[in-house]
């Protein structure tokens, strides 16, 4: 399938001395679509710092899903959020959502 466009917007959050975390959705028509939380930058505080970029949920043909995926692949898909957790750390993530063509 050939590429019809890509969207990409970034997200941080930061910790000192306990967790975070933060969200961001992509919203837009049904659409066959890869996405990826892509980490940019991060920096850990302390030797317990812990950083997780996810995709926490996705909205498409079959409803609501409620995951912690690391890529997606998906059609009629019409939304995608993506998560970025840290404890002790700050970090940066990319989050990419790639429009396939049918």
């Amino acid at each position: 399938m050939p590429v019809a466009g890509v969207f990409e917007t970034a997200m941080t959050v930061g910790a000192i001395n306990t967790s975070a975390s933060t969200t961001m959705t992509h919203h837009f028509g049904p659409s066959a679509i890869w996405a990826k939380p892509q980490l940019q930058r991060a920096v850990g505080y302390d030797h317990v710092s812990d950083i997780n970029p996810d995709i926490s949920r996705f909205v498409d043909a079959t409803g609501v899903n409620n995951v912690s995926f690391f890529a997606l692949f998906a059609s009629q898909c019409t939304s995608v959020t993506f998560r970025l957790r840290v404890k002790e750390a700050y970090a940066r993530v990319l989050c990419t959502t790639v429009f396939f063509t049918p």
